[in-house]
């Protein structure tokens, strides 16, 4: 909670959207010290929690250990709701932000990003060699893990951004043309059965949910298929382009 606090105290300022997530390993859906520690704490920032659903099921327990904290005044209009991910037994969590903006994206605009090729790999490797890391193994006579950390973390970061410097590139839409408004509303209605699933012990439903799963699957690579052999057939130069797609 400390250490919490003081970053909080550098982070914060009035301008700044300041968004936390994390899992807390604090259960938001019972009452208990450490959450209302977290809160009041979080609260003093105008920082306030918003996902009151679930993020963690299984056979016995239901928890919400993962949440965000966000300024509500600043945030008015945003939509919370789970993700079901199949990854791990954590729900992600989708947070959906209004933000206006004055500049409407266009395609082809320049945009700024860091171009990792096998020169540029190669130099921050030979760069990482060549580091003695002095100031790291300088630190370990204090025996504080943190500066240790800070120290080395800067020094990485160094290494790393003059062998990734920024560049601005043009950013154009790809679109998938593939991804049909039937196979958009599929996959919608494969997310309400996911969630229906982890709510309810019916196998009917489950074995129903296994199988669309399935079907939509093939769908799915069955309109990749086609739209890349049509692409294939109108290309000029068919073996270049049929290594490309598949």
């Amino acid at each position: 909670m400390e250490k919490l606090e003081e970053i909080l105290n550098l982070l914060f300022l009035n301008p700044v959207n300041l968004i936390i997530c994390g899992n807390f390993n604090v259960n938001f859906m019972t009452d208990n010290i450490k959450k209302y520690q977290i809160i009041s704490l979080l609260k003093m920032y105008n920082l306030d929690y918003i996902v009151n659903f679930p993020t963690r099921i299984n056979d016995c327990t239901e928890t919400t250990i993962d949440n965000i904290f966000l300024d509500r005044s600043k945030n008015e209009n945003f939509i919370i709701e789970p993700y079901c991910n199949g990854l791990s037994d954590h729900d992600a969590q989708m947070l959906t932000l209004s933000i206006p903006s004055h500049k409407s994206f266009k395609p082809g605009l320049a945009r700024t990003g860091r171009k990792y090729d096998d020169f540029s790999i190669n130099e921050f490797t030979m760069n990482l060699s060549y580091e003695n890391w002095e100031n790291v193994f300088n630190s370990i006579s204090d025996n504080d893990i943190n500066v240790i950390f800070n120290n080395f973390l800067n020094t990485y970061l160094w290494i790393f951004y003059c062998s990734f410097p920024l560049h601005k590139f043009l950013v154009r839409n790809k679109c998938k043309e593939w991804l049909t408004k039937g196979i958009l509303i599929s996959c919608r209605h494969k997310k309400d059965l996911c969630l229906l699933c982890r709510m309810s012990n019916n196998f009917v439903l489950k074995n129903f949910y296994k199988k669309y799963c399935k079907i939509l699957t093939s769908t799915i690579q069955l309109a990749k298929k086609l739209h890349y052999n049509e692409l294939i057939s109108q290309s000029e130069n068919k073996t270049k382009n049929s290594l490309e797609y598949n």
